[in-house]
């Protein structure tokens, strides 16, 4: 593998003439012609299967050279551009693995050759000149799972093979549709160098459906914007820049309609800025698979502390075996941003991002009904199992329950003003005027938060649990009104 790897490297680079853009057209044609002779000499060495791997393991070690050596700007260059035509061969061979697949099922049916129009399962996908297109089916008529379905069948049921669209299901059940919209996807020319673009084509699919208006514009600006903020970063630092100009270029929407299938289009809200969790995924996605990223998929299930819970599901994100929700890291208190060192739900092993998520149907009994402080100490319990297994690691999702144990509180315990004042230097104050240590004080200048019991969890989570130099205050306002005031900046 290495000689193999090194010799297409060092024959490439004596070729290559250095191009800043990322499309099929702008790689150098003496690169892909070696590139071609190279994949000719896989393909008589190989079965599919073997060429798959192979390939995959090649694009793997070449992440490792970016990784590892410091590669100069020509180097790195050449290495992206091999990489990207590796993406394609790969992407040809996966789409003709499923081609193959789809052609052996075919043969069941003997009517489908008949068929001008015919697509299988939730791909639903097909190229056509060199641009992506989908169907969208309004209704259609199936019949069940080893019917010998005849030619005098579908006369009877007056189905055309000119005018109706054969739709084979994923149980390989046929399914005749008469109305039926295309859709155009997206050009293959952007696309055309991200890995496992099929996982990329099936996230667009499910975003044209709800908007199928014209935007190659929009992915082309993108794909620009991704290339400009990702070059010459590695793999983490790439994820850790877009995750961050997500946040730093988004905000929730204030106001949702859940009637208006608009809110939930990636492709409309890029326009304006406001999105829901859906969109903030999406965004975060469309962007790493730019960066030259794959294997990143959108997630969509309940989040069992939401105070929306079960009337409206959540989506996050896995990127190969870690995961990372950008929703929940934008803040919604008194911060605008946050910074890498903050974030809660940023590479996460599964087993800490889920303590509070749920497929519906693997929820447990006792929580499908139950209200938002018994789930919220549900999943208290579960992280408090999961914090001596990361005990040596820095991740801010446990540290509400390392601050509990630490201050000889119960890990899943509700944090309430008596636990503060245990933590904090405490005082009641009238008018400026405390008494500490016996002695009269008064207060010259001061900073505060006015802060409830239900928002203290808000405002640790703020100072990253840090309560150094800060002061609780009792503070009267009236004879029969006194506010909560953590204070900090504090003179007296």
């Amino acid at each position: 593998m290495k000689r193999i790897i090194a010799s297409i490297i060092c024959t490439s680079f004596l070729l290559f003439i250095p191009i800043q853009t990322y499309t099929y057209n702008s790689i150098d044609p003496k690169l892909k012609r070696v590139f071609s002779k190279f994949i000719i000499k896989l393909e008589k060495k190989y079965s599919l299967s073997k060429e798959i791997e192979f390939l995959n393991n090649l694009n793997k070690k070449l992440e490792q050279i970016k990784e590892k050596k410091k590669l100069s700007t020509k180097k790195e260059e050449l290495v992206n551009d091999i990489i990207a035509l590796s993406n394609e061969k790969l992407f040809s061979l996966e789409l003709s693995q499923k081609i193959d697949k789809w052609n052996q099922q075919m043969k069941l049916f003997t009517f489908s050759n008949d068929f001008r129009k015919k697509i299988y399962g939730k791909e639903n996908i097909f190229l056509e000149d060199w641009v992506w297109y989908s169907y969208i089916f309004k209704s259609y008529l199936w019949f069940p799972k080893g019917t010998n379905i005849r030619s005098q069948d579908l006369s009877y049921n007056n189905i055309s093979t000119q005018d109706h669209l054969l739709f084979i299901k994923d149980d390989w059940e046929p399914a005749f549709v008469k109305e039926f919209n295309k859709i155009k996807l997206i050009p293959d020319d952007i696309i055309f160098w991200v890995p496992d673009k099929f996982k990329l084509l099936l996230e667009i699919k499910d975003d044209k459906i709800t908007l199928w208006s014209d935007t190659d514009d929009l992915f082309s600006d993108l794909r620009e914007k991704t290339i400009q903020l990702t070059k010459w970063l590695n793999r983490e630092e790439k994820i850790q820049k877009i995750y961050s100009y997500v946040l730093d270029n988004t905000q929730y929407t204030k106001e949702i309609d859940l009637t208006d299938r608009k809110i939930f289009s990636w492709i409309l809200t890029y326009k304006n800025n406001e999105w829901v969790c859906e969109w903030y995924a999406k965004y975060f996605t469309y962007m790493l698979y730019f960066a030259w990223i794959g294997d990143a998929e959108v997630i969509r299930w309940y989040v069992i502390d939401a105070q929306d819970f079960p009337n409206i599901w959540h989506a996050w994100v896995r990127v190969w075996d870690t995961y990372y929700d950008p929703t929940f890291d934008d803040p919604v208190w008194w911060l605008e941003t946050r910074e890498k060192d903050e974030y809660k739900y940023f590479n996460l092993p599964k087993d800490l991002l889920y303590t509070n998520r749920f497929n519906y149907s693997d929820l447990p009994e006792q929580i499908k009904n139950s209200d938002l402080n018994y789930r919220t100490s549900f999943i208290r319990k579960n992280l408090s199992i999961l914090s001596s297994k990361y005990e040596g690691d820095d991740y801010n999702i446990l540290k509400p329950i390392q601050f509990r144990k630490n201050n000889w509180l119960l890990a899943y315990e509700t944090l309430k003003f008596s636990h503060l004042k245990n933590i904090l230097p405490y005082y009641e104050v009238d008018n400026f005027n405390f008494k500490k240590d016996w002695k009269n004080q008064k207060l010259k200048k001061l900073s505060y938060y006015v802060i409830n019991e239900d928002k203290i969890d808000n405002f640790l989570e703020q100072v990253q649990y840090n309560l150094d130099w800060y002061y609780l205050f009792k503070w009267k306002l009236s004879d029969a009104e006194y506010e909560y005031r953590i204070a900090y900046n504090v003179i007296y």
